[in-house]
């Protein structure tokens, strides 16, 4: 895997690099780009050697799972950095390991189930919209807010309305204040049916005069 620098005659610098067998010459940001996925291999590669050792010296491989869930990405001001997801992020970090995000854009999330209503801001027009869609956070370099960088819950009220960072208090509160209008509604639906009732009977009764 040699990478010598090369410049022909005055063309711009770069960089050759040997890989099956071939020279190819990579530009500035190409290089970048082979760092950033040499970099995810060799987190990679770490692990699987964590894994085989534990599994020479019969170890129970808690570490090799948590190196598995270990990765690298550089920055844009180019500092690198080690990152170990939580057990239960299901979050795809490939853009961050390819990319040169700020580190306050990384976030380890798990999104509950989806639920969806139908709703409008203008008449007629309905939409199917996310509903009371919970997810599991943390952003260890949130620039926002302190509640960001420890596990937290958002919920999406209804489309793009998110409630604050929850912790595991402000949580139980919303889902009692939550459950009160879910009692609210369930007192509704008789009422509903009392009142579609005694529409199509008074209804009835003036087609029942208007045809006399």
């Amino acid at each position: 895997m040699a990478f010598p620098l090369s410049q022909v005659d005055d063309e711009t610098p770069g960089l050759d690099f040997v890989a099956g067998g071939d020279w190819p010459m990579l530009d500035l940001g190409e290089v970048d780009e082979l760092i950033s996925d040499l970099s995810a291999h060799l987190a990679k590669l770490r692990a699987a050697r964590t894994q085989l050792a534990c599994l020479v010296s019969g170890g129970t491989g808690e570490t090799a799972a948590a190196l598995d869930r270990t990765w690298m990405y550089d920055d844009r001001y180019g500092t690198r950095h080690t990152v170990t997801c939580p057990s239960w992020c299901t979050t795809d970090h490939t853009f961050e390991m390819k990319g040169r995000p700020h580190p306050a854009d990384v976030h380890h999330q798990m999104y509950g189930a989806v639920a969806s209503a139908e709703y409008t801001e203008a008449y007629e027009e309905y939409e199917s919209w996310q509903v009371l869609c919970a997810h599991l956070a943390v952003s260890p370099d949130s620039t926002v807010s302190p509640a960001y960088r420890v596990p937290h819950v958002l919920v999406e009220v209804a489309a793009d309305m998110y409630t604050r960072p929850m912790g595991p208090d402000q949580l139980a509160e919303f889902i009692e204040a939550v459950a009160g209008q879910l009692e609210e509604l369930r007192a509704m639906h008789p009422r509903l049916t009392a009142a579609r009732a005694e529409w199509a009977a008074r209804n009835d009764t003036t087609a029942d005069a208007e045809a006399a």
